[in-house]
């Protein structure tokens, strides 16, 4: 099967890959000590259940935000040097990486130097995050079927 282009999860998809790339960068993937997840479903401390959904739960993303160093910026307007599309529709992009939304140092378009960090997309904040949460362990492809 074809890999999966991590700019095109969303839903409980992209649910299921956050909680796989917390499992991958600490061996117990949990929030403050306060949720537990499991199959898809997030559990407290005192084992009631919460759905896990950190692209839609600032709660659930934002210590993954915070702590991965994630930036997000809304571009209203998008203008590429590569396309003369003007009906692109708004979008968040979100980054993980040093100083992300700087100018370019290595060139005078005025471009972002996008090759020196982690960049997605999202049509809300939190999946645009959530993107790159997943890119940063995983890139920008994960396989169709996860061993």
């Amino acid at each position: 099967m074809m890999p999966i282009k991590v700019e095109n999860l969303c839903g409980a998809e992209l649910a299921l890959w956050v909680a796989r790339a917390l499992g991958e960068k600490s061996q117990v993937p949990n929030y403050f000590a306060q949720f537990h997840i499991h199959d898809r479903v997030c559990y407290t401390e005192s084992g009631r259940q919460v759905v896990w959904t950190p692209h839609t739960n600032f709660l659930q993303a934002g210590p993954i935000i915070s702590e991965n160093g994630i930036s997000v910026e809304y571009t209203a307007e998008w203008i590429s040097p590569y396309t003369n599309d003007e009906n692109i529709p708004p979008f968040w992009e979100a980054c993980v990486g040093s100083d992300p939304f700087s100018v370019c140092r290595k060139c005078d378009l005025g471009l972002r130097d996008r090759d020196h960090y982690i960049y997605q997309t999202g049509e809300t904040f939190l999946i645009a995050a959530m993107r790159a949460f997943v890119a940063s362990v995983f890139g920008d492809f994960i396989p169709a079927v996860f061993p």
